[in-house]
């Protein structure tokens, strides 16, 4: 797993853990604005954007990123939020760890059981070729470069990428 740090000296750490098939690129707004008054730390999920080894559970994301806060930041952090796959390694660092952090905000998380997701992996990977065509990315309406970065993100994913998540 790899750390986006934007440091700000003596100021609170804000943790942001982004989704699926996401990167750092998705809090670009958000850390422009919070950089003035927290240091920010983004990690960059592996098998997601540029950092390319393969994803292997929520649990192990979760446990290397309380690992690289003990060793990096005294194990305090300000602020955790984490969105849609992000906030489920939110739960998994809180369930490790409930007093990890002062402030959480969860976003998008679904909480279902494993069968009920292997029918949703299947769904969306056979959607992912059509998807691959870049025909989608002329008819949304999330702004140009942020939809180029989430394609180019989804055009990486592979199956057994989905299928561990």
């Amino acid at each position: 797993m790899e750390f986006k740090i934007y440091k700000n000296k003596n100021k609170p750490l804000f943790v942001y853990i982004h989704g699926e098939c996401l990167s750092s690129f998705s809090f670009k707004k958000e850390v422009d604005e919070l950089k003035k008054d927290y240091t920010i730390l983004l990690p960059v999920l592996n098998g997601q954007s540029e950092n390319h080894s393969g994803f292997t559970t929520v649990q192990d994301a979760a446990i290397s990123i309380i690992e690289y806060i003990d060793q990096n930041y005294d194990g305090h952090v300000q602020v955790l939020a984490g969105f849609s796959l992000g906030g489920q390694i939110v739960t998994e660092i809180l369930a490790n760890r409930p007093d990890f952090s002062e402030y959480i905000m969860i976003e998008s998380v679904m909480m279902k059981p494993k069968k009920y997701i292997a029918g949703v992996i299947l769904q969306r990977f056979i959607s992912i070729p059509w998807l691959k065509t870049n025909f989608l990315t002329h008819l949304c309406i999330i702004p140009n470069l942020m939809m180029i970065s989430h394609w180019r993100n989804i055009i990486k994913t592979t199956k057994s990428c989905l299928k561990r998540q």
